[in-house]
């Protein structure tokens, strides 16, 4: 069986919130308001993100300048309420 290489992984919402150290449903309001933040697909009911897709995303963010992890407002226009 062919190795799979690290970057074509399918990470599960789970580790996609631990990823970004954000909710589940913040997650769910980047979906809705950020057209730039990756799409999953769906298997047997459940959500998965291409990594490849997350870290281009990420590369993308950190050239515009909108990227901090752990802080990270998909839309950086917006105001955080504190």
């Amino acid at each position: 069986m062919p190795e799979i290489e690290e970057e074509d992984r399918f990470l599960p919402t789970a580790e996609v919130v631990k990823r970004y150290q954000i909710h589940v449903t913040s997650l769910d309001r980047w979906l809705r308001i950020e057209s730039n933040f990756p799409r999953p697909i769906m298997i047997a009911g459940r959500k998965y993100w291409s990594l490849r897709a997350l870290q281009e995303f990420e590369r993308n963010a950190v050239a515009e300048k909108q990227y901090n992890p752990g802080r990270f407002l998909p839309n950086s226009n917006r105001k955080r309420a504190v």
